[in-house]
């Protein structure tokens, strides 16, 4: 869960629109990873979200892996596209 927020607050201070005013893209990538935020830092979304997108529960299906996820989070270089 430490891991989550750390990662979330990284990344939210780099892809923040106003750290990248000259980007038309910035606001909707900021968006999606508060959104992913909000579903990976609550247990029930991330339940609900598991059921609707690999019609499973969470952490099962596809290799599905709450500690990967999060290990993945924490590792992500945005590479500015």
């Amino acid at each position: 869960e430490q891991e989550l927020k750390k990662a979330y607050k990284r990344l939210a201070v780099k892809l923040h629109p106003d750290k990248n005013p000259n980007d038309p893209n910035a606001q909707a990538r900021f968006a999606e990873l508060s959104e992913a935020f909000s579903v990976l830092s609550d247990p029930a979304k991330r339940e609900e979200y598991a059921k609707e997108t690999l019609g499973c529960g969470a952490d099962a299906g596809w290799g599905w892996n709450a500690e990967a996820a999060k290990r993945n989070a924490a590792n992500y270089q945005w590479d500015g596209d």
